[in-house]
C-alpha cells in the first residue's frame, strides 16, 4: 500500500442517493435562471447577454464535473495498477509452486488447477514441454525431469471461481487462496477498471458540453452584434448550429443504452443455455430412471459405487458446456451472434460472483479488525462502549471512530479495503462500526443468560453478521 501522500484517493461516488453537491452541480440552476432573465428583458441584446451568461455558467458547471471525473479516472487507474501488481505477485507465486510440484512429482488434483495457457488450452500435459532425451532423471520419480512451462500461463477465472466456491474440506487451503485471487481480480477488473471507464466516458461528455455551451454563447453574442449592423451574422449562425449539435451529442447518453442492451442479451443467452441444459439433464434422467428406462442402465450406474456420483457430476458438466455452445450458435437482438456475447456476465452470474467476493471481503475485513480474536473483540467492544457513552452527535461519534481506526494498522487495512470496494469514507467507517456492534450482538445472542435480557434473536444465527455486511459490500460493488 503506497503512502497516503502518494495515493490519488478514491473516485467520487457520483450516483449517491439524495440531494448531493455533485447532483446540484449537474442541475445547473443558475444557468437556466440567467437565460430566463435575459429572455424576460424582451430585447435582443438582453436575450443575447442572458445566453452568454447562461452558457458561461453551464461551461463552469461542466468544468467542475470534468475535474471530478478526471480525478476519478486517474484514481481508478492507480487502484487498478495497484491490484494488478498484487495479482501478478500471486500469479508468480502460483507459477513457482506449480513448477515445484512438477519437478518433485507431486500429484495435482484437477480441481486445484487454476492456471491455463493464454491461448485457452487447459491440459496438464500442455502446460509443460516433453522431457528431452538427454534430460536428467528425477531421483524421486525415476522419470526424466520436465522442462519449464511451455507457454505463458495465466489464471483460468472459471476454475478460480469454481474452486473458490468449493466447500470440500480437503481443499480448504486451496479454496482460500482462490478466494484471494478472485477478490484481487474483482477489485482490479470489475471495480477499478469499470469505474475508470465510466469516469473517462463522463469526462468526454463534460468536454463536449463545455464546447457546446461555449459555441452557443459565442454564436448568440455574434447574433447580437449582427443585429447592430455587423456582417458577422453568418458566422454567428454557424456557431449556434455547432453549439446545438454538440449539445445534442452531449445529451445523448449512448453509453447507458449500450450497457443495457449488452446486459439484456447476456441474460437472454444465459436463459437459453439454461433451457438447453435442463433439456439434456431431463433426457438423461428419463433414460436412466424414467418410466421407459432400461433397468440394466440404472443397475450399471448403481454398480459403480462411489464413482457413480462423480460420473453423474461429470456428465452434468458436459451438458453445461454443450448447452452454452448451442446457445452461442443462436442470434440475440436479432443481429448479434451468440459468440459475441459473454453469458458469464449475466445478471445472475454477476450476483453469484459478487456474493462470493463479498463474503470473502467480509472475512478479510473481520480478520484485519481482529473480531475473530476474543481478546481483540473485547477491546473493540470496550472502545465502542466508551464512544457511545461520551455522548455527542452522529458526526462526533464518526470522528472518534475514525481516530480509533487510524490508530490501528489492521483497522486501517480493513478501512482501505472497504474504500477499494467502492464505499465512501463515511460509509466505510460506519460499516466497521456496525461490524463491531454486530459482534457484540452475536456475543449476546450466543450467551443464554445475556440473551434473555439483552439479546436479539436475529443474531442467533452464525451468518447473521456476515450477511448484513456482505449486502453492503455487494451494493458497493455495483457502483460505477
Amino acid at each position: 500500500m503506497p503512502a497516503r501522500s502518494q495515493r490519488l484517493g478514491q473516485p467520487v461516488y457520483r450516483d449517491k442517493p439524495g440531494f448531493s453537491l455533485l447532483e446540484t452541480n449537474k442541475l445547473r440552476p443558475d444557468a437556466s435562471v440567467a437565460g430566463a432573465i435575459g429572455i424576460g428583458t424582451h430585447s435582443t441584446a438582453g436575450a443575447a447577454t442572458g445566453a452568454v451568461v447562461g452558457g458561461s455558467l453551464t461551461a463552469a458547471h461542466e468544468a467542475v464535473s470534468a475535474l471530478v471525473n478526471g480525478h476519478a479516472f486517474f484514481a481508478a487507474r492507480e487502484r487498478k495498477q495497484r491490484y494488478g501488481e498484487q495479482l501478478d505477485s500471486l500469479l508468480q507465486h502460483d507459477l513457482k509452486k506449480f513448477q515445484s510440484d512438477i519437478d518433485n512429482g507431486v500429484p495435482i488434483r484437477p480441481e486445484t488447477m487454476i492456471l491455463k495457457r493464454k491461448n485457452g488450452i487447459q491440459k496438464t500435459s500442455d502446460l509443460v514441454t516433453k522431457p528431452a532425451s538427454n534430460a536428467p532423471e528425477n531421483p524421486r520419480t525415476n522419470a526424466r525431469t520436465k522442462t519449464n512451462p511451455s507457454a505463458e500461463l495465466d489464471y483460468d477465472m472459471d476454475a478460480v471461481r469454481k474452486l473458490a466456491a468449493s466447500d470440500d474440506p480437503e481443499l480448504k487451503n486451496e479454496a482460500a487462496h482462490a478466494k484471494n485471487v478472485l477478490l484481487t481480480v474483482f477489485l482490479k477488473d470489475d471495480v477499478a477498471a469499470k469505474q475508470g471507464n465510466r469516469a473517462a466516458y463522463e469526462f468526454i461528455r463534460n468536454t463536449v458540453a463545455i464546447g457546446a455551451a461555449t459555441a452557443t454563447a459565442v454564436g448568440t453574442h455574434g447574433a447580437s452584434v449582427a443585429a447592430a449592423g455587423s456582417h458577422a451574422a453568418a458566422t454567428a449562425a454557424s456557431e449556434r448550429i455547432a453549439g446545438s449539435a454538440l449539445a445534442g451529442a452531449g445529451a445523448l447518453d449512448v453509453g447507458k443504452g449500450i450497457r443495457g442492451l449488452k446486459q439484456r442479451m447476456r441474460d437472454e443467452k444465459a436463459e437459453v443455455a439454461g433451457s438447453y441444459e435442463l433439456h439434456k439433464r431431463h433426457a438423461f434422467a428419463d433414460s436412466v430412471a424414467g418410466e421407459n428406462a432400461d433397468p440394466q442402465m440404472k443397475q450399471a450406474f448403481d454398480d459403480l459405487g462411489d464413482a457413480r456420483d462423480k460420473l453423474i457430476k461429470d456428465t452434468h458438466l458436459a451438458f453445461h458446456q454443450q448447452a452454452h455452445t448451442q446457445a452461442g450458435q443462436e442470434r440475440y437482438g436479432k443481429i448479434f451472434p451468440g459468440t459475441m456475447i459473454n453469458e458469464r456476465k449475466s445478471t445472475a452470474a454477476k450476483k453469484e460472483t459478487r456474493d462470493l467476493v463479498g463474503k470473502h471481503a467480509h472475512a478479510v475485513v473481520e480478520y484485519q479488525m481482529g473480531l475473530g480474536d476474543p481478546a481483540r473483540q473485547k477491546t473493540l467492544a470496550n472502545q465502542w462502549n466508551t464512544i457511545m457513552q461520551s455522548g455527542g452527535t452522529r458526526q462526533t461519534r464518526a470522528r472518534q471512530f475514525a481516530t480509533m481506526i487510524d490508530a490501528d494498522p489492521g483497522m486501517k487495512n480493513a478501512y482501505q479495503l472497504l474504500r477499494d470496494t467502492g464505499m465512501g469514507r463515511s460509509e466505510s467507517i460506519y460499516t466497521m462500526q456496525r461490524m463491531v456492534e454486530m459482534s457484540i450482538e452475536s456475543k449476546l445472542a450466543k450467551d443464554p443468560d445475556l440473551a434473555a435480557f439483552g439479546g436479539n434473536a436475529d443474531f442467533a444465527k452464525d451468518d447473521a453478521a456476515q450477511k448484513a455486511t456482505t449486502s453492503r459490500l455487494t451494493s458497493a460493488f455495483a457502483r460505477r
